[in-house]
């Protein structure tokens, strides 16, 4: 969804935007890659852990970078980074409105910083609404038996209960476990996707 923000941006304004994926995006081919399209500027996405490419690699060409740990830019690049507390605070208070008899939080399906943040959140807003908060963490094992795990935690979720999803592809799966399980959104449970 950042991709599409950006491609529209670009296409208002009349820019060409060329997408490397994750593979040709390594940091030792970046040099061959600005040589060969001689790009105005970049566009890094880091959420996935791109730490290999410093602002360094990019000699001085303009370059932004998107969810990067603060720890890595240290002042040295421009940052546009997602407030993963005010976003779950966000969702959190849509989810309240409906006065659930708990909560769950969905992470994302590998360990990130920035979904184990979401989820830290979201428990401790739970705890301080002094409701159950219930979580389904993934930990990088294959789709299939992630949505077997995901549909048999579903299906032990209370009634009533408002289920936030990290991201918006964790919000797709829990609606898939939904089906899977036999429980209905929204008279069942509640979901909020990010």
């Amino acid at each position: 969804m950042k991709l599409a923000g950006v491609r529209r941006h670009a296409e208002a304004k009349g820019w060409n935007v060329r997408v490397l994926s994750e593979g040709r995006s390594r940091a030792e081919r970046i040099p061959g890659l600005l040589k060969r399209y001689r790009p105005a500027g970049c566009i890094v996405e880091c959420s996935a852990g791109h730490e290999d490419l410093t602002p360094e690699i990019f000699g001085g060409l303009p370059s932004v970078y998107l969810d990067c740990p603060l720890s890595f830019h240290k002042g040295r690049c421009a940052v546009v980074c997602n407030d993963n507390e005010e976003t779950t605070q966000a969702a959190f208070r849509e989810l309240a409105s409906n006065r659930p008899s708990a909560y769950a939080v969905v992470g994302f399906m590998e360990r990130r910083a920035w979904s184990d943040l979401r989820i830290r959140t979201f428990r401790r807003l739970a705890a301080e609404a002094d409701r159950p908060c219930h979580a389904f963490i993934g930990s990088g094992e294959p789709k299939n038996v992630r949505a077997k795990g995901l549909a048999d935690w579903v299906a032990g979720l209370p009634p009533k209960c408002a289920v936030f999803a990290v991201n918006d592809t964790m919000a797709v799966e829990v609606i898939a476990a939904c089906e899977r399980a036999g429980r209905k959104i929204p008279t069942d449970m509640t979901l909020v996707g990010v």
